[in-house]
């Protein structure tokens, strides 16, 4: 019995110092033995795949596994204006770029890091993925969020994050290309 390891695009993507995870912003990526590839800092987990004929590939991100549990762990914050008692205070997981303002309490503002991470973090609005779609020679399209309805079918591809940049994807291919010269 063997195990062939091949690239779906001829290059390693994930070496791509322009690659973000579309959570946290983070690019460090972890493989577990081949097995998947993560983000070293959220736990997103990342499937590469080949694209539908053209050269190139697609990298989907998702926040859940097979089963429906969630894969991303995120910063945890808590309102401490709320309570003297650590466990009676709100606490919730958030990325920057979701609001931070107590959800007691909106008097109290923006609520305060407590730890690294909280795990089993949940979007507040109905999606479940991001895809990103790279195609040698050619175009790359910036990360762009799938939501999904109530039942979690896929209603198509949401909000386009702004990274990666077609002029990031074309720096990197250049200097690939001119390696393998």
């Amino acid at each position: 019995m063997t195990l062939k390891i091949e690239l779906v695009s001829q290059w390693n993507i994930f070496e791509w110092d322009d690659l973000k995870c579309p959570l946290c912003g983070c690019g460090d990526f972890v493989s577990l033995m081949h097995s998947a590839v993560y983000c070293g800092d959220c736990n997103m987990q990342f499937v590469v795949r080949s694209t539908a004929g053209d050269p190139g590939c697609v990298i989907d991100a998702f926040i859940y596994d097979n089963h429906g549990n969630c894969l991303v762990s995120a910063p945890k914050y808590a309102c401490l204006k709320c309570s003297d008692k650590p466990w009676d205070r709100p606490q919730l997981g958030l990325f920057d770029f979701q609001d931070k303002t107590c959800p007691k309490n909106l008097d109290h503002g923006e609520m305060q890091p407590e730890s690294r991470m909280w795990r089993g973090w949940r979007p507040i609005e109905n999606w479940n993925r991001f895809c990103l779609v790279l195609k040698e020679g050619d175009y790359c399209g910036c990360w762009s969020r799938h939501d999904v309805d109530k039942e979690g079918r896929s209603k198509g591809a949401g909000v386009d994050l702004k990274h990666p940049t077609q002029s990031q994807w074309d720096a990197y291919q250049e200097k690939m290309w001119a390696k393998s010269d």
